[in-house]
Parts: C-alpha cells; structure tokens; sequence
C-alpha cells in the first residue's frame, strides 16, 4: 500500500510502487515539502511517501499479526539513490491507546547502479510514538507485528527511487546484543512512552 502526504490532501509529494521487468518493486517519486493548506498545524504532516504490507485479516475482522520472534535479523536487498530511508516496523499492542506504536530503523543507501545487501539486528530498532522517538526505550521482540513499511522523510525535495529485490529475516548466532540503547527509568507522567 502506497500514502502520500498528498493521499491525505495535505502535501504534494507524489509516489508509486511498480513491478520491474526483473521482478523487483520500484518504489519512487517526488519528494515535496509544500503543503496545500496553509494552517500552521498541518504543515507538520507534510513531506512523506510510505510503502508498507497490508495487514492480513483473520475470521471476524481480527488482525493477523506477523510473528517472526524466532529470528533476529532482517535482510535487505536493495539499490537506491543515496537518500536515507526509514524501515518501519508497526508494533501496536492489543489496546488503542498504543496504535501508533512503532519501531524504526534508517536504511542509509548509497546511490549508483549496485545492489547494496542490509543485515539489521532486531537490537537496532528504536520505539517511536506517533512519529516522534520516545524517551521510554524496549527492545523489539518480533512477537507482534502488524505491518512493515519504508518510508522516504529525509526533508530533500526532489525526485527519490528505492528499488527492492527482497525483504526477509534471517537468524544470526553471531548477534549476540540484546538491546542497542541506553534505558532509563522514567517517572510516570512526564514522557511519552
């Protein structure tokens, strides 16, 4: 599924997600940070393309979730442009409140015609709530995942090109981290979580 800031009468960034001749998809466009409405609040929203999976529906309209606790790894294999990208992870729990719940990673590209291999450990993803990083860290555990995603936010205007061959998951023995970040015990009440 593609959205723009466009999709939501917002902003003007233009994309699309194609099928190559070689089987890959080719998610690209223009990146603009001009905004249609001229409220200050929505030009916060402005400056974004999204890809992600669709979320996959059980009996009774209940959401099937992506578990892949048993890795610890994903793989990428990409060509793009020299932008950074953003691999979202959609991790909400069971209640409302946590929807917009996230975990992120940034997939630096190089540019050029050759393909680029990515292996991100699972310890790398850091919390992110509604779109901003959290000050109360947890690890990834790949128990609960709704969808997956790529996101093109880097703030260039201009037109930008990723082109995916494959996205996977691999279990890594030599990855041996558990967490990336520092935590801290925060007070309740005084951070989003």
């Amino acid at each position: 599924m593609v959205s723009t800031d466009s999709s939501y009468k917002i902003g003007k960034t233009k994309a699309s997600l194609q099928l190559t001749q070689q089987n890959t998809g080719l998610f690209s466009g223009y990146f603009s940070n001009d905004y249609d409405k001229p409220e200050k609040s929505k030009a916060i929203y402005t400056g974004y393309a999204n890809i992600s999976s669709i979320t996959q529906l059980k009996s009774f309209k209940r959401e099937k979730r992506i578990n892949i606790d048993q890795f610890n790894c994903f793989m990428l294999k990409i060509r793009g442009d020299g932008r950074t990208y953003m691999l979202i992870l959609h991790t909400p729990q069971r209640y409302t409140m946590t929807y917009t719940y996230m975990h992120m990673y940034p997939l630096y590209t190089r540019g050029g015609p050759y393909w680029q291999y990515v292996k991100i450990p699972f310890s790398k993803f850091f919390h992110v709530t509604h779109g901003r990083v959290s000050d109360k860290q947890y690890r990834f555990e790949g128990l609960d995942v709704k969808s997956i995603g790529i996101t093109c936010m880097d703030g260039n205007e201009g037109p930008f090109s990723l082109e995916i061959d494959h996205i996977g998951v691999v279990k890594d023995n030599e990855c041996t981290e558990d967490f990336a970040y520092e935590v801290y015990k925060i007070p309740k009440y005084i951070s989003n979580t």
